[in-house]
């Protein structure tokens, strides 16, 4: 390796720091001048470095020299692979599937692209042995096919994927044989389950069948299905799981084309649950009509447990605008943290009524930190309420972006931070502000020692960069860099400050997490309805072979169905054949479920022992119900 790279293994060690990222290497990106192959082969056999990621990185072979890494290494429990070309990870399943011994326990391939190596990731998360704490693979650009694979690995070592807390299928394309699989798996964990963080949106999942059994993750506190379009059933049970949840802390229902009524009834469901608190609600982009205003304003009234509402872009007009802040008003509640209206103001009108409604709601609610009006809103809503805020003391953060407020908004904006001292945010880029009103922004900083941030004008920029002559431009740019240096005095020992921190990155485990114990209900599980999605739909007899180790023999692949004369062992699966007479055409995937051609039975394994279990609980009556 390089002497630069050297130096930079060097500084880790010096930091004390285990995380190993590739793409803070020097040179890494840049063709020809970083070779990768010391590199990972050192990390073979490293008992330093606990976490090895790889960012935002164009070369193409990455992917290949960071699965040869988990051949051999047994200190690595942490894996990211994010924003990388779009490659075969069947390397890397493969290597997992060898070394039985690797501690990997969380495994981030977001934004990854997997044309191949589904098939490898179901073998190798059955031969896990020991817990998985956070499983992301959102936007890999999986097919229901690839997603049903991987659910049929999670579904085969349940003392694996019981102990998942975050997992992340966002952005990947469910079919009705992916929601199957998903709901198979889901119907037997869901009672037993550490899962907290469950993300799925825009998956087209069918969540008129899965999310009935949401209400069954006990330690659930993040639930992310926006982007989906759930039918009424689907309503109704987010509903219930929002009623019977003691854990839910956030919701996401953005872009779920809900009706009024329909977003009315979860949030009544949701804030009348009073085991809840500081709930975070996200309802934008939902399209909501000017009708709907008042059916959601009736809702909003219950919602004593709100910290954080989201109700950007859905643009109503003064009446139904006016309606939805007095309700939050009446709601008098006391957690009330965020507030973000982003483009959801739609009128040629004068705002003033509008922007008496938004100064009650700021004097109302003492516990209002963050406000957001970007876009739509317009200088006769903003200005106002820029003047009301002068003596405000609660107010930390403020988005007045994309409105076109001018010089006469820049004026405002500097008179604001003239006379306020708590301020910590402003966002207000986007109102064509010209260079002169910039200059009035920067005199108020001789008054303002608490400002802490204000965007860099991107927008506002690059309109005046194709029309001012260069030496107007250097002064403008002079007097942007000013204020950037004027906002380092602000004192950022405020303890309000840490809102803006970026949260911490999750830590990679030092001690191994053990395999859940199974519960007695699992391990008995005898399911048709599976069997036909995975020897039908999830992959071919081909795509059945496991890696083999070199130390070891293969494991027997699947035959074809119409060959089967005697059970066929893989992992902890065994496949018995079944005869079963199948028409040749016009089977659709739903009507796969009553068709089955091999029962997939799991076979426990009686040898295994756990240190330090998880203790899930089950209840007689939750059996029953189920």
């Amino acid at each position: 390796a390089s002497r630069e790279i050297m130096q930079y293994v060097r500084d880790m060690d010096s930091a004390g720091v285990t995380e190993f990222c590739l793409h803070d290497c020097p040179g890494i990106d840049q063709k020809g001048t970083c070779n990768v192959a010391p590199i990972t082969s050192a990390l073979r056999f490293n008992t330093y470095f606990r976490s090895l990621s790889a960012i935002h990185l164009s070369r193409k072979d990455i992917l290949y020299h960071c699965s040869h890494v988990f051949r051999h290494n047994t200190h690595i429990s942490k894996l990211v692979l994010s924003q990388l070309p779009e490659g075969n990870l069947t390397e890397l399943f493969d290597a997992l599937y060898c070394n039985r011994n690797n501690v990997l326990q969380i495994i981030d391939l977001s934004g990854t692209h997997i044309h191949k190596g589904t098939s490898s990731l179901c073998f190798a998360l059955k031969q896990f042995s020991h817990g998985l704490r956070i499983l992301k693979l959102a936007d890999t650009g999986l097919d229901g096919r690839q997603v049903a694979n991987i659910m049929l690995g999670l579904s085969g070592n349940f003392g694996m994927s019981l102990t998942i807390e975050e997992l992340d299928l966002s952005y990947n394309k469910f079919d009705d044989v992916a929601s199957g699989a998903f709901e198979h798996w889901l119907s037997k964990a869901a009672e037993y389950s550490n899962l907290q963080v469950l993300r799925v949106a825009h998956t087209g999942i069918s969540l008129s069948t899965v999310a009935a059994y949401f209400h069954f993750l006990k330690y659930l506190r993040l639930l992310d299905v926006s982007g989906n379009k759930p039918d009424s059933r689907a309503v109704q049970l987010l509903c219930s799981m929002a009623e019977k949840s003691t854990s839910l802390r956030e919701l996401n229902l953005s872009q779920c084309n809900l009706s009024g009524r329909n977003a009315s009834a979860i949030t009544i469901a949701l804030f009348t649950n009073r085991a809840l608190t500081s709930s975070i609600l996200n309802l934008s982009s939902n399209e909501f009509a000017e009708s709907d205003a008042e059916v959601l304003a009736s809702a909003l009234s219950h919602a004593v447990s709100l910290h954080t509402l989201d109700l950007s872009r859905n643009r109503f007009k003064e009446r139904g605008l006016i309606g939805v802040l007095m309700s939050v008003i009446h709601s008098a509640c006391p957690l009330l943290d965020s507030l973000i209206l982003n483009g959801m103001y739609r009128t040629s009108l004068p705002g003033e009524r509008v922007s008496s409604a938004l100064m009650s709601v700021v004097n109302s609610l003492p516990s209002l930190q963050s406000l957001s009006l970007s876009g739509g809103f317009g200088a006769s809503t903003v200005i106002p309420l820029l003047q009301f805020l002068h003596t405000n003391t609660t107010l930390v953060e403020l988005d007045i972006s994309n409105n076109l407020l001018g010089d006469e908004g820049a004026f405002a904006v500097s008179e604001l931070l003239r006379h306020n001292t708590a301020l910590l945010s402003l966002k207000c880029d986007g109102n064509n502000i010209s260079p002169t009103g910039w200059k009035m922004v920067l005199a108020s900083f001789m008054q303002n020692h608490t400002l802490s941030f204000i965007d860099l004008p991107w927008n506002d920029y690059a309109k005046w960069a194709t029309n001012l002559p260069d030496d107007k431009l250097r002064e403008l740019r002079a007097v942007l860099i000013d204020i950037q240096r004027a906002l380092q005095t602000a004192n950022s020992a405020d303890p309000r400050f840490s809102r803006f921190m970026p949260p911490p990155a999750v830590e990679a485990p030092v001690d191994l997490l053990p395999l859940c114990p199974i519960p007695k209900k699992l391990r008995q599980i005898s399911d048709h309805s599976m069997s036909s999605l995975a020897v039908d739909k999830v992959s071919s007899p081909s795509q059945q072979n496991p890696p083999v180790s070199p130390k070891s023999s293969a494991i027997p692949s699947s035959a074809s169905s119409s060959s089967l004369s005697a059970p066929v062992v893989m992992g902890s699966v065994t496949v018995v054949p079944v005869s079963v007479s199948v028409p040749s055409s016009g089977i659709s995937p739903r009507n796969m479920y009553q068709i089955s051609s091999n029962v997939f039975i799991p076979q426990p394994d009686a040898s295994l022992t756990f240190s330090s279990p998880l203790s899930p609980t089950s209840s007689s009556s939750s059996d029953q119900s189920r």
